[in-house]
């Protein structure tokens, strides 16, 4: 049987695959972390699209970090809230005791 974490990491590293193969999206370093950036047009936050850092926190393990469209709207446009999501992702951290799949 499949382990469900290794499901998710596939599914969100396909996910970057197609944006990248698309050319939909750029390379970021975000800390000590690095991953893929892409926007998602999703109407409702009055710009060109939102974006979404796709992050690898690990070997298995990927953090997708994303405001919805409400929250969005509330930033004066996409670099304001690129900025926001980058201040996220920078303090972001996955407590291996707490991480799905972590065993003692």
């Amino acid at each position: 049987m499949r382990d469900p974490q290794d499901a998710a990491v596939q599914e969100i590293d396909d996910q970057i695959k197609r944006c990248r193969d698309e050319d939909d999206g750029e390379e970021v370093t975000i800390g000590d972390r690095t991953g893929y950036l892409v926007v998602q047009w999703v109407g409702e936050d009055g710009g060109k699209g939102t974006p979404m850092p796709f992050l690898r926190m690990g070997d298995r393990q990927r953090a997708e970090i994303m405001f919805s469209p409400g929250h969005a709207k509330e930033f004066s446009g996409a670099e304001a809230v690129g900025a926001e999501l980058r201040k996220i992702a920078e303090g972001s951290r996955l407590d291996p005791m707490t991480a799905p799949g972590w065993t003692q």
